[in-house]
């Protein structure tokens, strides 16, 4: 099973993302919504995501204690 988040890690999680990057979680979930991403924007759009949760959950920002299933 994996690891559950509480709804303020969540939040916490998106903060850190948008003091990283701001505008990122706008653009997290509009490609959320594209089923192919075949533009440059879309490419670029994807390379900024991947560059800002490298960088966020690299520096492990928020918490990971979400209650655990066993």
């Amino acid at each position: 099973m994996g690891t559950f988040f509480t709804d303020e890690q969540i939040r916490e999680a998106i903060a850190a993302l948008e003091s990283y990057s701001p505008g990122i979680w706008e653009i997290m979930k509009k490609m959320a919504l594209v089923a192919e991403p075949d533009t440059e924007e879309h490419v670029a759009e994807q390379s900024a995501i991947v560059l800002a949760l490298t960088v966020v959950v690299a520096q492990g920002i928020f918490r990971r204690e979400g209650p655990r299933s066993f």
